[in-house]
């Protein structure tokens, strides 16, 4: 009798082990996931430019492991908002850039003396 009661005890601490330690990976998986999302929303905002390649790279993965992708992205808005310094880069937009190349082209093939430049 007493053997059976030591097998029963001894089945029941073993899946009473294996259950800590799924819930335990687990916990550590998400802890880890969130350290990397927020790894990824520093990197975001460090240059103080959100880029749609990068809004599009913090959505796949807040989807994958299953956060608030639109809190994320809001929160990293607030973060580029409130930085205190001028941005790394800046986003071109061609066609205007296109334009403004052929308006200064234009502008250097007139007499200066008929007129003044003003941006």
């Amino acid at each position: 009798m007493i053997s059976i009661t030591l097998i029963i005890v001894g089945i029941s601490i073993l899946i009473i082990g294996f259950i800590l330690l799924t819930s335990l990976q687990k916990l550590s998986a998400s802890k880890r996931h969130e350290q990397e999302m927020e790894r990824l929303m520093g990197m975001a905002a460090a240059d103080g430019v959100f880029t749609p390649n990068e809004k599009k790279l913090i959505t796949k993965f807040s989807k994958e492991i299953g956060l608030n992708h639109k809190a994320i992205l809001k929160s990293i808005n607030e973060r580029i908002e409130n930085l205190n310094s001028k941005p790394e880069t800046e986003f071109i937009d061609y066609n205007k850039k296109t334009g403004d190349d052929f308006e200064d082209f234009i502008v250097q093939k007139f007499n200066k003396k008929f007129f003044t430049i003003t941006e």
